[in-house]
């Protein structure tokens, strides 16, 4: 992994505005990372919800392939 260069602040403590927008740029993670994390916990959350719904449809559909092959 590369070190980043460590951003020296200027003498009364700000940066300045090109430095502060390094800063930014660097702190951002990239916008896909985002996409994919946010997309992740819906489907977390969707599977919380539905894994009772599931089970119960799976069940369903169980029992109806079987009472069609069994006549």
């Amino acid at each position: 992994m590369a070190e980043t260069p460590i951003i020296k602040e200027g003498n009364n403590g700000f940066l300045s505005v090109d430095k502060q927008r390094k800063k930014r740029k660097k702190l951002s993670p990239n916008p896909n990372v985002i996409g994919i994390r946010i997309f992740q916990m819906i489907v977390l959350r969707s599977e919380k919800k539905n894994k009772e719904k599931l089970k119960s449809s799976f069940s369903l559909v169980n029992f109806h392939i079987f009472a069609n092959y069994s006549k």
